[in-house]
C-alpha cells in the first residue's frame, strides 16, 4: 500500500517527510526510519489533506486535518489521523472545529477523494489511531529544561485526566470495521511500526 501511494498521482503531491506544526509533531522511531532520522518511505506514508483542499480546485476548502499517517508492518496496515494544535490552553481549541476537520478526512478524503486507496484498495487495517496533538501546559517550553520539566510533569495525572474529560466530548468515527474514538495527547507522541508511544507515559516513566 505505502509503494501505491508513493506512485499515485493524486497522493504523491501531497505526501510529506515528517508532521509538525508551530512546534506541535509527531516523532517516528527507529523501527520506521533511517539511521539519519529521516522516515523510510517503504514503510512510512505521510498524507496532508490541507495541501489536496486548499487549491484552486475548491472555492470553499473542506476544514481538514494536518495528516494522515500510514505505516506498513508486513502488509498490515496502521492509520493515524493527527490534528496539530498549539494553543496552550484546551479551551481556545474548538470542539466543533476539531469535529469537523475529523469528519472531512472520513466523509470525504477516505470514502470520495482518495477513495480508491483507502477503500478499493485491498489491504488489512490492523488499528487506527485518531489523535489531537497538544500542549496544554506548554510542556514544550520545558523539555531543555530538566528543573522545569519536572515541575510540569508532577501535574502528569491530573493534566491526562483533562486531557481525557475533553476528549470524551468528542465523537468518534468508524472506518473498515474499526471504531476509534479521538484521543489528545501532549506532543510529541512516538509512532513505531506496530505501536506508539505517549509522551507522558514516557516522561512519568523515566
Amino acid at each position: 500500500m505505502i509503494n501505491t501511494i508513493a506512485n499515485d498521482e493524486k497522493c504523491f503531491p501531497i505526501c510529506a517527510g515528517s508532521l509538525e506544526e508551530e512546534g506541535i509533531r509527531i516523532v517516528f522511531g527507529p523501527s520506521i526510519t533511517h539511521a539519519d532520522g529521516e522516515v523510510d518511505e517503504n514503510k512510512v506514508a505521510i498524507l496532508k489533506p490541507d495541501l489536496y483542499y486548499n487549491t484552486r480546485d475548491f472555492a470553499t476548502p473542506p476544514k481538514s486535518v494536518d495528516g494522515v499517517i500510514v505505516i506498513d508492518d508486513n502488509k498490515d496496515i496502521h492509520l493515524y489521523v493527527a490534528e496539530l494544535k498549539s494553543a496552550n490552553r484546551l479551551r481556545n481549541v474548538n470542539k466543533e472545529d476539531i469535529q469537523e476537520k475529523f469528519s472531512t478526512i472520513f466523509h470525504n478524503f477516505f470514502s470520495a477523494d482518495f477513495k480508491h486507496i483507502f477503500i478499493d484498495f485491498d489491504y488489512t487495517l490492523k488499528t487506527m489511531s485518531l489523535w489531537l496533538v497538544c500542549d496544554p501546559t506548554n510542556i514544550r517550553s520545558s523539555l531543555d529544561n530538566p528543573v522545569q520539566l519536572a515541575k510540569k510533569l508532577k501535574a502528569v495525572s491530573t493534566l491526562k485526566g483533562m486531557l481525557a474529560d475533553y476528549a470524551a466530548s468528542l465523537k468518534p468515527y468508524t472506518f473498515k470495521g474499526i471504531t476509534a474514538p479521538i484521543r489528545l495527547l501532549v506532543s510529541p507522541p512516538t509512532i513505531e511500526q506496530n505501536h506508539f508511544t505517549d509522551f507522558l507515559t514516557n516522561a512519568s516513566e523515566d
